[in-house]
């Protein structure tokens, strides 16, 4: 169904915002709260020709947790007025060290509960682990060796892609929204686009070092000869701040642009 598409690129985009790598340098992820506009760029199939929506995301740094929360409001009709309005919230957590990972999506669609993922899940030093589903069934789900969680996928793609030596990152990524997790891969490419002019930035935090382009792609876990199922071109700063992100769905292509991001204070742990 092509709203589980939607589902995993919005999910996909809340991580951006949110293989250790063995680069002299760390570029640590800046806590900060980004509000983003999403219109769509193509239409492949004639099922969706409309679609406009919003997303917030807040990444919040604690003493012991990060912590991820993120609302997203979706419309996508068709030429012939039908269509759908997509809700969804998460809500998550992952502590410092990428380790454990508790988290909860709710999605409604047209005013109506369409699902919930909801539960715990921890790995080894080795990145392998478990996830323990209460929702939207009670499943435990075996994560294998090199799975990160999101904040910490992306503190690995920030090292690899400023690092000294910028190649194509395969690893096992999870965040939740599915009962599984997706092989991605993760190249530098291409030419970021400036930032729009009218995005609002009060802090200058968009300011700060150069930005590069991050061609994200997702593979189903267990069938290795798999088409890809999406692919994300990222527009990300040093500090993990995203400014631009192009969704390939296969049936659509999609772009979320920052409209405003504001930084949020660390604690004094």
């Amino acid at each position: 169904m092509h709203r589980k598409s939607l589902i995993a690129a919005l999910s996909l985009l809340s991580a951006f915002s949110a293989q250790q790598s063995a680069q002299a340098q760390e570029y640590p992820v800046l806590p900060h709260s980004a509000r983003y506009s999403i219109t769509l760029v193509e239409a492949k199939v004639g099922e969706v020709t409309m679609l406009d929506g919003d997303l917030s995301i807040d990444l919040i740094k604690g003493c012991t947790n990060w912590t991820l929360q993120s609302h997203f409001n979706l419309a996508a009709g068709n030429q012939d007025g039908a269509g759908f309005v997509l809700v969804m919230n998460q809500a998550a957590t992952e502590s410092l060290d990428g380790r454990r990972f508790e988290f909860k999506t709710n999605v409604v669609v047209n005013d109506a509960p369409e699902e919930t993922y909801q539960g715990i899940a921890t790995l080894k030093e080795d990145g392998r682990g478990e996830a323990e589903f209460t929702l939207p069934e009670q499943k435990n789900v075996r994560l294998p060796e090199g799975t990160l969680f999101p904040i910490n996928a992306m503190r690995t793609n920030l090292n690899a892609a400023w690092g000294a030596q910028q190649g194509l990152m395969n690893y096992i990524y999870f965040d939740g929204s599915e009962l599984s997790a997706w092989r991605a891969t993760d190249l530098v490419a291409g030419t970021p686009e400036p930032l729009d002019a009218q995005a609002q930035d009060p802090d200058g935090i968009t300011k700060i070092g150069q930005p590069k382009r991050i061609v994200t792609t997702l593979f189903d876990l267990t069938n290795t000869d798999a088409e890809p199922i999406s692919t994300y071109i990222s527009d990300i700063l040093p500090n993990g701040i995203v400014t631009r992100l192009t969704m390939d769905l296969g049936f659509l292509v999609a772009e979320a642009r920052l409209v405003e991001v504001l930084a949020i204070p660390e604690p004094e742990c």
